[in-house]
Formats: structure tokens, C-alpha cells, sequence
């Protein structure tokens, strides 16, 4: 097996996974680094820890349609 071979064997069993896993990183660093507003708006029922949850899951949430959009789209492209 050749090595471009080899990697895209690799890419086809663990590329999602490595995928979500950055999207889980980039999600937890993004509540991590987010600016709490001086009033805690009411949807995060004014807790500072909701309002960083919050915005750690949509942001993996943002990542995650992305990244099935792409890996979907590259299994249609292989197959086609």
C-alpha cells in the first residue's frame, strides 16, 4: 500500500473523529475566552457558568454542521 494510500485510509476511519475533537477544543476555548457581559442576559438565567456553556455548545454546535456538511460532501465526491 502506498503511502497516499495509507493516508487516506487513515482520513476515512479517524478523520471525523479528529475533526469533532478539534471542534471540541475550539468549543471549549471559545466559553473559556468569552467576555461575560456586566448584566448576565436571562436566557443564561443570569449565571456566569450557563452563559460560557452556552456559548462552548454553539460553538461546537456551528463546528459540528460544518464539519458534517464537509465529510459528507467528500463521501458523495468518493462515491460519485
Amino acid at each position: 500500500m502506498r503511502g497516499d494510500q495509507k493516508l487516506l485510509a487513515w482520513l476515512s476511519q479517524w478523520g471525523f473523529a479528529v475533526l469533532v475533537s478539534v471542534g471540541v477544543a475550539v468549543a471549549v476555548s471559545a466559553a473559556w475566552r468569552v467576555d461575560i457581559p456586566m448584566k448576565v442576559p436571562d436566557f443564561a438565567l443570569k449565571a456566569e457558568m450557563i452563559y460560557r456553556v452556552e456559548v462552548g455548545a454553539g460553538t461546537f454546535l456551528g463546528f459540528y454542521l460544518v464539519t458534517m456538511a464537509l465529510v459528507l460532501a467528500l463521501r458523495l465526491v468518493s462515491t460519485g
